[in-house]
Parts: structure tokens; C-alpha cells; sequence
């Protein structure tokens, strides 16, 4: 986008910020940096960025990543998801008693060694006994499945013809005299003489899913003979692994209590060090704050002297922290002043940083005295390389050179013509109204009907042009 970083997500948010159109939160004739939804620190940080200065944004998240690290293990302690409630004394205390524990241990293995052997064996061994005891389930799933197979295919091959087929027909005879029994003999005969045929790929399935059982049954053998072997072997006194766990497990409970709060000492040490960064680097930027803010002052003087001229005061920006600022006019204060230095403000950027285009609406326009507006005009006709858009109410308000500049530079007319107006129809008008809220009234449920007029008629104000504005833009050749 333009010659903006790619790859900068901000970018877009970076550029809105120029485009001064009423309702969107940024025509603040004194705060130039506000912007809908962002505070000062988030502004001057797209003012470094716009002017290639390091940006301290990044400082500001990790410490903010740090505290919420912090409030998180908090949260963890308060409903008892981490061991809560460990001081230092208590830490103290856990050290000490994990030193005897670990003599309590080291003794129990001395008086048998081969008990720990065994026990560590012991837990190998369990291990792949729940592999195999895995393995084992499957394999007994898997018969039953074939058993299953088996079972149907030696049901559908033991179908047998009755000798007395035609006389089951009898009592069906009783309830439909005329039913036609030649062809239902006929159907039956198909049905038997298809199971006949059948018959032998009955045999060939079944022998080979007794196959198939005959190796399953083997599978199951050989898991179950493992299984036993290996419970058998290495048995671990009872009394020994009953004592050697219960003492790991005081030790392991005592060691995860200290680390708990070792991580809120890190956690706290890393919150206070990440502060003290940001102190640090705060204080070494007030040098880079006060160039900041004499290089764009310096260029609004330079702009605001071409607008009018060398008797009038121009606009200053002081930068007083990463998150304060002034913005103001020396000795004015008057509304043509402060709408003129915010469209300077903007042409400063615009010729200091990497920023490709602004906008200025009407509403930003209209407060500036018309003198002043037709050297801004002209300012705008000779910017090189960058976009300019604005908006206009009524161009014959202006001198002649200055309307044909503008008339030259005009991209969309709009009207209260309806071949004139945006979307080819004018929503504004009376009758319109009349028929959004006829329609409305006409509805029972006149609550929710009203709440939708509501929104239908704000975003109708919000998004309709006014009928006699005039659109358009100044630009370089290309």
C-alpha cells in the first residue's frame, strides 16, 4: 500500500487517522492526534512510526504481557489450581524437610538395594504390561467381530425348504380367495433356488473367517502368556514400595510448593524490571520527544507562513511524555485558527513522513475563513507524489483561479438533483420519512418497530451525502 511497509498491520489505522471526515472520531481541532478508540499512547506511537523514530510500543506490551502473567498465576492460586498460601519461611522450612526426606530415602535404598532394582524394573515392566493389556482388548474385539461374521453367514446357510410348502398358502387363501398362488410359488422357488446358489460362497466366507478367528485366538494366546510372565517377574516388597513412594511423593509435593513460589518471586521481579525499562528509556526519550516535536513545529511555521503569511501565529506540538501532548495556537484560540492548524498539522505530516494521502472534509474546511481556505487550495494543488482528498460545499464561493483549480480537480459532483446524488437516489427527502414511519405505525409490535426506526433513520443521517456537496481531490500528475 502506497510506500507504507507491507507488512505493517497498522498501516491502514496509521493513514485513517489523516482522513479528517466528520463522525469518524479525528476532527478534533485540538487533540490532532485523537483518533475513535485509541488513546495518546497508541498516537504518538503511530507518530514515531510515521517518522521512522524507534517506536517504545513494543516495551509498553511485554510489560503488559508480564502483568498479565502475574494476574493470571493469581487467579490460579486463588482457586486452588497451583499450591497457595507459600512464604519464604515456608520455602525455608520445605528445604529442610526435603533434606530429610532424601536422607530417609537414601537409607531405605542402602538397607536393600536390589528392592530399587526391582522396583524400577517394576515399572518398566508396567509400562508395556499396559501396552500389551491394550493390545489384548483389541485382539478380543476383533474376534468377537468375527464371530459375529460367522454366526450370520452359518444362519442364512441353514435355510431348509418346507416339505409342505404349497399348504402354507392355506390360511392365506381364507383372507384372499383369489390370490394368484402360481405366481407366488414361482417367487418362493426363485428365493430358494437363489439361497441354493449362494450356498457355496457361504461355505468359502466361512471357512475363511474361521481362519481368521484360528489366528486371533493364537494373537490372544501369545498377549495373555506375556502378560502373565511379566507380572511374574521381579516381585517388589510390598513394605518397600509402600515407603519408597510415600516419601518421593512428600518430596515431589514440598518441591512443586517451592517452585510455585519461585515462579511469583520471577513473575514479580519480571513486572518491577520491565517498569524500570520503561522509566529508563521514557527519560532518554525526552530528547527524541523534543526533536519530535521542533522538526513538525518547525514545518508547520514554514507551512502556516505560506497560508498566512508572516503575521499570523502558527500551531505548536510539544510532546511532554509517550503519552502526552499540547497542541495549540500561540495567543489564538479562535475556531478558524484551530481548524487551520490542524489542516496544517496534516500537510506537515504529509510532507515529513512516509504518509500517502489525507482527507479533509467539508465540515474541517468550512471553519476556516476563506482567505486562508484558498491558500490552503493552492498549497494542496502543488503537493508532489502525495494524495489529497476534500470535500466542498459550494465552489463559486471562491475567486475565480481558485474555482477553476478546484473545478479542474473535481473527481464527483453531487446535487440535490436525484440524477446528482450518491446511489442515483436522495433518501433525505420528506416523503421518504413519511413512508418509513407510515410503515412503521402500520405494525403491532410498536416497540421494536420503534427502536428500528430509530436505527433506520440514524444510519440514513450517517450515510447520505448532503445533497449539495462536491467531491473531489488534488494530486500530483499521475
Amino acid at each position: 500500500m502506497y510506500s507504507l511497509p507491507s507488512d505493517n498491520p497498522e498501516a491502514r489505522e496509521h493513514i485513517s487517522r489523516f482522513f479528517r471526515i466528520y463522525h469518524r472520531g479525528n476532527v478534533s481541532e485540538k487533540s490532532p492526534l485523537a483518533f475513535s478508540g485509541s488513546g495518546n499512547a497508541e498516537a504518538i506511537d503511530c507518530l514515531f512510526q510515521l517518522l521512522g523514530e524507534p517506536s517504545f510500543d513494543y516495551k509498553k506490551k511485554e510489560l503488559n504481557k508480564s502483568k498479565e502473567k502475574l494476574n493470571v498465576y493469581n487467579k490460579a492460586t486463588a482457586f486452588n489450581f497451583i499450591p497457595c498460601g507459600v512464604t519464604a519461611d515456608d520455602v525455608k522450612q520445605n528445604r529442610e524437610e526435603i533434606r530429610n526426606l532424601n536422607h530417609k530415602l537414601s537409607e531405605l535404598i542402602d538397607r536393600d538395594p536390589a528392592q530399587l532394582e526391582a522396583l524400577n524394573i517394576a515399572r518398566d515392566n508396567e509400562r508395556v504390561l499396559a501396552g500389551l493389556r491394550g493390545k489384548l482388548a483389541f485382539a478380543r474385539q476383533r474376534r468377537g467381530q468375527i464371530e459375529s461374521e460367522i454366526a450370520v453367514i452359518k444362519h442364512n446357510s441353514e435355510f431348509q425348504r418346507d416339505e409342505n410348502f404349497a399348504d402354507s398358502f392355506d390360511e392365506l387363501l381364507e383372507f384372499f380367495p383369489n390370490v394368484n398362488l402360481p405366481l407366488l410359488t414361482q417367487i418362493e422357488e426363485f428365493h430358494y433356488k437363489l439361497t441354493t446358489m449362494l450356498s457355496q460362497e457361504f461355505i468359502v466366507a466361512k471357512q475363511k473367517l474361521e481362519e481368521l478367528l484360528a489366528i486371533s485366538n493364537c494373537d490372544i494366546a501369545d498377549i495373555e502368556k506375556e502378560i502373565t510372565l511379566l507380572a511374574k517377574k521381579d516381585k517388589v516388597a510390598a513394605d518397600f514400595a509402600r515407603s519408597y513412594y510415600e516419601i518421593r511423593s512428600n518430596i515431589d509435593k514440598l518441591e512443586r510448593e517451592n517452585k510455585v513460589f519461585q515462579l511469583f518471586l520471577d513473575l514479580q521481579n519480571e513486572v518491577e524490571a520491565q517498569k524500570k525499562r520503561l522509566e529508563i528509556i521514557e527519560n532518554k526519550n525526552q530528547a527524541v520527544l523534543q526533536d519530535v516535536s521542533k522538526r513538525i513545529t518547525k514545518v508547520m511555521w514554514r507551512i502556516n507562513e505560506i497560508i498566512c503569511g508572516d503575521g499570523k501565529s502558527a500551531p505548536t506540538l510539544q510532546l511532554t511524555a509517550m503519552s502526552k501532548y499540547k497542541f495549540k495556537t500561540f495567543q489564538d484560540g479562535g475556531t478558524s485558527s484551530a481548524y487551520r492548524g490542524l489542516v496544517v498539522f496534516d500537510l506537515a505530516m504529509l510532507d515529513l513522513t512516509q504518509l500517502p494521502a489525507i482527507a479533509h472534509d467539508s465540515f474541517v474546511l468550512n471553519q476556516i475563513e476563506a482567505t486562508q481556505q484558498e491558500k490552503i487550495f493552492e498549497y494542496y494543488s502543488h503537493s508532489t507524489n502525495k494524495q489529497i482528498f476534500i470535500a466542498l460545499d459550494n465552489i463559486n464561493a471562491y475567486s475565480e483561479n481558485v474555482g477553476n483549480l478546484l473545478s479542474n480537480s473535481t473527481v464527483l459532483s453531487l446535487s440535490g438533483v436525484n440524477d446528482d446524488v450518491l446511489f442515483g437516489e436522495s433518501w433525505n427527502t420528506k416523503e421518504e420519512q413519511l413512508n418509513v414511519q407510515m410503515s412503521l405505525f402500520e405494525s403491532n409490535e410498536t416497540d421494536e418497530n420503534t427502536a428500528d426506526y430509530d436505527n433506520a433513520t440514524e444510519t440514513a443521517s450517517e450515510d447520505v451525502v448532503s445533497d449539495d456537496e462536491e467531491y473531489g481531490y488534488m494530486r500530483d500528475d499521475g
